[in-house]
């Protein structure tokens, strides 16, 4: 089984309870240890699906209580997924996002 593509099929469909279950549930049964490319993943999952602060949340609150790290992976995701939205705002964001990579010297 494949818990980084399951969570990241539940997140791509909004489903946080799926997400969670499969990441600190499931993946503990079957001795599995969710790490930066797991959190990535529902991330990227949560931008495709069109929701940017799921993805943040996932990124810098959930991985962090769990003991693991953004990397720069991390960040292009946030700057894709804001980029996406096509508008200053969202050319804002992508902005922000760049600057705090390059303030983590990834």
């Amino acid at each position: 089984i494949n818990i980084n593509m399951m969570a990241n099929a539940c997140a791509r469909a909004g489903d946080e309870p799926g997400v969670e279950r499969w990441l600190f549930e499931r993946a503990p049964e079957l001795g599995i240890h969710p790490d930066i490319s797991s959190y990535n993943t529902i991330a990227s999952g949560c931008a495709r699906a069109g929701d940017e602060s799921g993805a943040e949340r996932w990124l810098f609150e959930r991985a962090p209580e769990q003991g693991i790290h953004p990397d720069i992976n991390s960040y292009n995701i946030l700057i894709d997924a804001a980029a996406q939205s096509s508008d200053a705002a969202g050319v804002a964001r992508a902005r922000r996002w760049l600057s705090k990579a390059e303030e983590a010297q990834l």
